[in-house]
């Protein structure tokens, strides 16, 4: 099968190209850059294209079977979401797969979070089988604080009293990879999560062990977290992340067990730890 992967050089789809490759699946990437394929993918073809450019989208997606769809954050993620539905519609795709976000009452304040909502109703025209996956906060959004944590001994991210059940991003990988590939999961909406509530202390903690000294959380100040990542965001992003943060703290982002159960044979294993994520990026360095 011919699969195209929109989103196949970020966070969350590089493991899901890796994943599909390792079932032999035929694989091409969406990309700006196609070095950046070419050097770090090997096996996945790259095609050169515009989320914003439907003549372009229509080229991509000649001759496959499928489209994995994951949209980056930004002003215009839900035009170029519809977009890519649109197109696989177009070219007669069997099989569409996306990821948005997990969304609990109230989330859809938030405004990159109240964008994937019409991706997901494009993407419920696009094709006779598709699956929208709805994922929790990345683990790996923890790495962007490494530097606060060797230098400062601070955790920054807030995460609220209740927590929030962090997600390792090859977990959604590995539920993007199964629904793609197998039989079972077309028509369905299918929240993916870490296996427990953290917040900030409890994430503190991890990194504490893991590394071998203290790491305190900053008390979930979100205009504290603000300040810190200003200068490495745009602009435009930098509000909406303090309105995501702002929920979190006053709500929330956790899991019920029906949600966990659900998500377990999209998987086809248990989620992956938050201490476990941690000792092996420490054991990477």
């Amino acid at each position: 099968m011919s699969v195209l992967v929109i989103g196949g050089t970020g966070t969350v789809g590089r493991h899901v190209v890796a994943g599909l490759r390792a079932k032999g699946e035929t694989v091409r990437v969406l990309t700006r850059r196609p070095e950046k394929v070419r050097d770090g993918m090997q096996g996945a073809e790259a095609v050169e294209g515009d989320l914003l450019d439907p003549a372009g989208l229509d080229r991509a997606l000649d001759g496959t079977k499928a489209m994995a769809l994951i949209t980056a954050v930004g002003p215009k993620e839900a035009e170029e979401g519809r977009n890519a539905a649109e197109a696989a519609r177009r070219a007669g795709c069997s099989r569409v797969v996306q990821m948005s976000v997990f969304l609990p009452p109230g989330a859809e304040t938030i405004p990159h979070f109240a964008s994937k909502l019409p991706i997901e109703e494009a993407v419920r025209r696009s094709a006779e089988q598709w699956t929208i996956l709805r994922p929790n906060c990345f683990m790996q959004n923890d790495l962007l604080y490494r530097e606060a944590m060797s230098r400062h001994g601070v955790y920054p991210q807030p995460l609220g009293h209740r927590g929030v059940n962090l997600v390792d991003v090859r977990d959604i990988a590995d539920a993007m990879v199964t629904a793609l590939t197998e039989a079972g999961y077309d028509g369905r909406l299918v929240e993916i999560h870490g296996p427990e509530a953290l917040t900030a202390q409890g994430v503190a903690e991890n990194w504490s062990q893991g590394l071998g000294r203290e790491i305190h959380a900053l008390d979930d100040d979100v205009q504290a977290w603000a300040g810190l990542v200003a200068p490495h965001l745009p602009e435009a992003v930098l509000p909406d992340l303090v309105t995501m943060f702002e929920f979190f703290v006053e709500k929330g982002l956790e899991a019920d067990d029906a949600a966990l159960q659900a998500q377990r044979p999209l998987l086809g294993h248990a989620p992956r730890t938050h201490a476990a994520f941690v000792a092996e990026a420490v054991a990477s360095d």
